[in-house]
């Protein structure tokens, strides 16, 4: 198995390595198309469709987040170019985005601007990928 960093995603290097078997024991960033909570199959779904089927990757979901969290932050600070304002009431604009548009379900901002979920990681076990949060593998 190998531990798939950066931009090699296990989605990625499936293609290239004729699929999730040679990759057995891996473990690596979840494909989103995999992901499958309300706000990544909704994302998927609206980018499949605006892209002849294409799956979109992590960087476009969290990017597309990412747009969406600022408009909402700026709309939560009554500003749109205070930078503290809107970097304090980032954590409020995250509680009125839709799922919709919080593919991964980031709930918070920390005091460092670091996004808090308990991520999920990708493991290929018999030639699938198991999901697993970070959590739980820490605990084991």
């Amino acid at each position: 198995g190998f531990v798939i960093m950066d931009q090699a995603k296990i989605g990625e290097m499936a293609k290239v390595a004729g699929g999730l078997k040679a990759l057995e024991g891996s473990v690596g960033v979840v494909p989103l198309v995999d992901y499958h909570t309300p706000g990544a199959d909704a994302f998927v779904a609206k980018y499949e469709k605006a892209n002849d089927g294409a799956a979109p990757t992590s960087e476009v979901a969290f990017n597309y987040f990412g747009l969406y969290a600022a408009v909402a932050a700026m709309q939560a600070a009554g500003s749109v170019d205070d930078a503290g304002k809107i970097r304090a009431a980032m954590g409020k604009g995250l509680t009125t985005l839709s799922a919709e548009h919080n593919p991964y379900g980031v709930e918070t901002i920390d005091d460092k601007g670091g996004m808090v979920v308990d991520p999920n990681i990708a493991v290929v076990e018999n030639g699938k990928i198991k999901i697993e949060s970070l959590s739980e593998v820490m605990a084991d």
